[in-house]
């Protein structure tokens, strides 16, 4: 079943653009040209407060972008937590490894 869609207006020039009807009370709503010129001046906070009509066309666009975005600052810290006492150790040993290598090197000289 499709989403039902509304027209609104853009916050930023006023054109009119689709919203799902389940996103109609956002804060503020955003054409692509709008999103596009003005995403570097808004924080995180205020984008996720911000509907952006995406045009389909530019899915493939922005898809890699938005991806990347939530890697970095959603799934990574949180690896970070889970795994950090095991990636210390595993660099620890490591570092380890190589000194004793190196010091065997010099040794046998």
């Amino acid at each position: 079943m499709k989403e039902q869609m509304l027209k609104v207006n853009c916050s930023f020039c006023g054109k009119e653009i689709e919203c799902p009807r389940d996103m109609v009370n956002t804060e503020k709503h955003s054409c692509f040209e709008c999103f596009e010129k003005l995403k570097d001046n808004w924080s995180d906070i205020e984008k996720s407060k911000i509907h952006i009509d995406l045009p389909p066309e530019k899915l493939n666009e922005v898809l890699p972008e938005v991806l990347t975005d939530s890697i970095v600052e959603e799934i990574f810290p949180q690896l970070w937590i889970d795994k950090k006492t095991g990636i210390k150790a595993d660099v620890q040993k490591r570092i380890s490894q190589r000194y004793i290598w190196c010091r065997c090197i010099c040794c046998n000289r």
